[in-house]
């Protein structure tokens, strides 16, 4: 009896991992979907009309790009390089958006735990210490330049 109680947990076990499997790759799938829309704004709006709306060079930039980098996949991220890059966002902004951006954990994170106020504590966290960081990464070097 022993023995298929043991089974049972097992077998328990592996069906619970094989199912976050399939959420990833179902959510990594997702993303491609963001990416190109992302790269599509890029291309229509262009880096100097994106860098307008997103207040380039003004201390608020920090806080929307903490918030693209919650996106969940990495089309964030190579946007926010891609922006840095082209100069339509600061350092500062680069360094909250890519601070904030947790790839797909935050999608196993809130599929998982079904705790939705501890969740969103967590996310409230990871985006208020990104963005903090950026402001103060600004204000730095505002003042050393």
């Amino acid at each position: 009896m022993l023995g298929s109680d043991k089974m049972i947990v097992v077998r328990e076990l592996l069906v619970r991992r094989a199912m976050k499997k399939v959420y990833v790759l179902i959510g990594n799938y997702g993303s491609g979907k963001t990416e190109l829309a992302l790269n599509f704004a890029i291309e229509l709006l262009g880096a100097d009309r994106l860098s307008e709306i997103l207040l380039g060079n003004t201390f608020f930039q920090p806080l929307i790009a903490a918030l693209i980098g919650l996106i969940p996949n990495c089309a964030a991220s190579v946007l926010l390089t891609e922006m840095y890059l082209g100069g339509a966002l600061s350092f500062a902004s680069v360094i909250a958006g890519l601070c904030s951006g947790a790839g797909i954990g935050l999608m196993v994170l809130f599929r998982t735990n079904k705790k939705p106020r501890e969740n969103l504590k967590i996310l409230g966290l990871l985006y208020g210490i990104s963005a903090f960081s950026g402001v103060i990464i600004e204000i730095f070097t505002k003042l050393m330049a």
